[in-house]
């Protein structure tokens, strides 16, 4: 990921290890281009996207055991994807979404390069509308 440091770490969810690439610390920030300011995230919030959260471990460990037979799964403001890369390695139908386009780069580079051979996961940055889900409309 261009523009800051990064650390990879191994992470097991039931028994299966995942290699998770992070920023190295919070403390970071580039945009170079702009695109993160363009979308509203600022330097205070910019290494959200780029650490392993308490809740991706917990959302992982329930997909390493969910039924996905069928099922197509959307995980929105995955960052690192953890979750993702699970459902992935089980054959699930995934769809990887986030707001800020380093996240992309990192799953991309971190699905592609551990968990297969081929990578159909589907990575999607930006929202295509907008919607207060407190709102009726």
């Amino acid at each position: 990921m261009p523009g800051y440091l990064t650390k990879q770490q191994t992470v097991s969810v039931d028994g299966t290890d995942y290699l998770v690439r992070s920023l190295l610390d919070s403390q970071q920030y580039s945009d170079p281009l702009g695109e993160a300011e363009q979308r509203g995230i600022s330097p205070a919030s910019w290494p959200l996207f780029g650490l392993l959260w308490p809740s991706a471990r917990v959302l992982a460990l329930l997909m390493s055991s969910e039924p996905l037979l069928g099922l197509r799964v959307l995980e929105i403001g995955a960052g690192l994807a953890l979750a993702s890369m699970v459902v992935h390695r089980r054959h699930g139908d995934v769809t990887v979404s986030d707001w800020h386009r380093a996240a992309r780069i990192s799953c991309g580079k971190t699905c592609c390069s551990t968990t297969c051979h081929h990578c159909n996961i589907t990575p999607v940055t930006g929202v295509a509308a907008i919607r207060n889900w407190g709102s009726s409309t």
